[in-house]
């Protein structure tokens, strides 16, 4: 079955376009990208201190199941190098998943 997916990706670390590029990139190898939503410069929250962030939001398609979604998302994070140190705190990849199939 295909899921519909709602993803949202932001980076305020390093050249922030380029670390969206690159998780765009890795995540076409399981999910299908249907519409991209322009680039949004973004002030933090929660955790102020720090950059503004980068974020944009993309329409995808794909065959995994919720918790492989989530799974795979971890794992490109982790491609590029996500460290979590502070909560809300700067990060060079930031994927959230907005949507999956029927889950919010």
């Amino acid at each position: 079955m295909e899921n519909n997916l709602y993803l949202s990706f932001g980076s305020n670390i390093g050249d922030r376009e380029n670390n969206i590029k690159k998780a765009l990139s890795l995540i076409q190898d399981k999910f299908s990208l249907i519409k991209l939503s322009s680039f949004y410069n973004t002030r933090p929250v929660g955790y102020l201190d720090q950059p503004d962030f980068l974020n944009c939001a993309g329409y995808f398609k794909s065959t995994l199941s919720h918790e492989e979604c989530l799974d795979f998302i971890n794992h490109i994070e982790n491609i590029l190098g996500r460290i979590r140190k502070i909560k809300n705190g700067p990060r060079i990849i930031d994927c959230d998943i907005l949507y999956c199939g029927d889950m919010i």
